[in-house]
């Protein structure tokens, strides 16, 4: 082929392809125009604009036939649930109403059976209960064993077995606890199961040594003290608010206690083989404290002599000794004052005295306030106040 026709042929594939482009043109042009754009705007849009503009409106077209389909589609389900419904409403009624019945008769008996039940575990747990408040009676004997007796001494402090069989192996004992849980009772108690008698003394700084010892008259006749009796014939000797007394008084008895001989005013006297002693102390003889300014630093030559026993509030003993009532404020008081750091003593015996002024007539809230409240500080007094007006 020449070089003329091959120029000749391009022309006319250069033509053609022209054509096509303007046929192209021309078409996208009446499709945009469909889409409602004026013909003068679409005139002067270029080809790649028509294009842009045409996929729009086709996606512009889909969403919305899909929005009608759905419709539709939505329409015809309602459609078909609102008739079975409507026919199937009565059938649905009665068979609610059935199964209603049904259940209701279920529940009313398992509401019996449960009811029964409960009533015999609520009567199972309050015999446990007094089971366990209940605190055995303690059966112990005699330091005169050649007599053989027993002595029942009824419901007593948790520590009393340990304190009676100290006192009984006759080692001088020591109780140190606070103030009203039980001491002076439980010594009372110990000589009545030990089958002896009790004599007590209460210690003050004011306190001679002639009150233990005794002392010759003017005539020359001797007065015994109140320790001669246990001493020389036998019996308990307790010696309340030991870290009250004075050191001279507390160092005489040094020789009572340990060597088993005493001077007395009318000579020695050897010590009788039944005799025991008890002491009673809010300290352990290390001096005063905040709630305890009045007792005095004991010689550690004395605290030696003595088995040291601590004796706190039992409350399975209160218990027995107080009314539900009063207990329950009593232990609430006291955990409060403790919490708060109250110069304030809640005891046992405070306890027993409520109840006392309970059946003379008065309130708790007038009997606590009388024994337990009154000159506490103002923060200290209106909180507990607070809580006996709860209870």
């Amino acid at each position: 082929m020449t070089q003329t026709q091959k120029t000749t042929q391009k022309t006319k594939t250069t033509a053609t392809n022209k054509k096509d482009r303007r046929y192209e043109l021309a078409k996208l042009r009446q499709q945009v125009k469909a889409c409602g754009y004026d013909y003068r705007q679409v005139r002067s849009m270029s080809r790649g604009e028509l294009e842009s503009i045409l996929l729009a409106c086709k996606d512009k077209s889909e969403k919305k036939s899909e929005k009608k389909s759905e419709k539709k589609s939505e329409n015809k389900s309602e459609n078909k649930s609102e008739k079975p419904a409507e026919n199937k409403k009565d059938d649905d009624d009665d068979l609610a109403t059935a199964i209603a019945k049904a259940v209701q008769g279920k529940i009313q008996q398992a509401e019996s059976s449960d009811t029964d039940r409960l009533s015999k575990l609520e009567k199972e747990l309050s015999e446990l209960r007094k089971k366990s408040e209940k605190r055995k009676e303690i059966t112990v004997k005699t330091v005169k064993l050649n007599t053989g007796k027993q002595r029942n001494v009824g419901i007593q402090h948790k520590d009393f077995r340990k304190v009676v069989k100290v006192v009984a192996a006759g080692v001088p004992t020591m109780l140190v606890g606070p103030s009203g849980c039980g001491k002076t009772h439980t010594a009372a108690a110990i000589a009545e199961a030990l089958d002896l008698t009790m004599t007590a003394v209460s210690c003050s700084s004011d306190m001679y040594k002639s009150e233990l010892t005794g002392y010759m008259d003017a005539e020359g006749k001797y007065i015994p003290g109140s320790l001669y009796e246990p001493f020389a014939n036998g019996g308990l000797f307790v010696l309340d608010e030991m870290d009250a007394a004075p050191a001279e008084v507390l160092v005489a008895l040094n020789s009572a206690v340990e060597n088993g001989y005493m001077n007395f005013p009318c000579g020695r006297v050897k010590a009788h083989d039944n005799f025991r002693v008890i002491a009673c102390a809010n300290t352990f003889g290390h001096g005063a404290t905040n709630f305890y300014s009045a007792r005095n630093q004991i010689d550690v030559a004395t605290l030696r002599r003595y088995a040291k026993i601590q004796f706190g509030y039992d409350r399975n003993l209160e218990k027995q000794l107080i009314t539900k009532e009063t207990r329950d404020i009593l232990w609430h008081l006291r955990e409060k004052v403790e919490d708060l750091g109250a110069r304030l003593i809640v005891s046992t015996g405070q306890g027993i005295k409520v109840d006392r002024l309970v059946e003379a007539g008065f309130s708790r809230y007038e009997a606590f306030n009388m024994l337990v409240i009154t000159g506490a500080d103002e923060r200290t007094e209106k909180c507990l106040k607070d809580i006996v007006k709860l209870k």
